[in-house]
């Protein structure tokens, strides 16, 4: 039987983060068994945030930044897929408290999220008051 990159990445949420196999189930019954790595992956980044908010860690976080450190290292999308469908799903505080569990793949991969998101936000347009401020300072 040939293994999709979708079948991997469920596999290896499955079998290496405790409980998510019931979450698991409780999608494929939702997504009506039209479950694929993207949704997977988005709703990992939803159950990551809920452990955080609720405070129920009790090892899982750990064993879902292994997950997705395994998921990263898959060939030619892996890397994508976690950052696009995981990473940047992740609230940035989410995503500061689980920096420290990240392995050096999905690690470096935040960084290059959160200066993609800095540099987003540098080239917004200022407000007018910020650029009347601006122009107001420079001709002094």
């Amino acid at each position: 039987m040939h293994h999709t990159f979708d079948d991997h990445v469920a596999e290896i949420l499955a079998d290496e983060i405790s409980g998510f196999d019931d979450h698991y189930y409780d999608l494929v019954e939702l997504y009506d068994g039209d479950l694929d790595a993207e949704i997977l992956l988005m709703e990992l980044a939803d159950f990551v945030s809920d452990l955080l908010i609720t405070r129920q860690d009790d090892g899982r976080l750990e064993q879902c930044a292994a997950a997705i450190e395994e998921v990263a290292a898959l060939p030619r999308e892996g890397a994508r897929f976690v950052l696009d469908c995981f990473l940047a799903e992740l609230p940035a505080a989410v995503l500061e408290r689980l920096r420290p569990m990240l392995g050096p793949r999905t690690g470096a991969l935040a960084r290059f999220l959160e200066s993609r998101r800095a540099a987003a936000r540098l080239a917004q347009p200022r407000s007018v008051a910020g650029s009347a401020a601006s122009t107001a300072s420079m001709q002094r």
